[in-house]
């Protein structure tokens, strides 16, 4: 699936997730406590994303790898 919201960002869900992270600490009485989840979604995207990104270019092969070129981690490439 390349098109939707998967024609803009790799890791649409991520990038949910990211935002709801940097904002917690705002949210959350306990600024501590809020801000904790920021190195916890830090370590889940260092650990996660690169077994993610392996698993689909093993299975798609050229075509991921024309997708990582058009599309970048973090939003679309001009």
């Amino acid at each position: 699936m390349t098109g939707g919201v998967y024609a803009r960002w790799r890791h649409p869900m991520y990038i949910a997730i990211w935002l709801s992270a940097l904002t917690q600490p705002l949210l959350v009485h306990n600024l501590v406590a809020g801000a904790l989840v920021i190195p916890a979604m830090a370590a889940l995207w260092l650990l996660r994303v690169p077994q993610e990104q392996a698993m689909m270019r093993h299975r798609f092969g050229a075509d991921y790898d024309a997708y990582r070129e058009r599309v970048g981690r973090w939003g679309a490439r001009s």
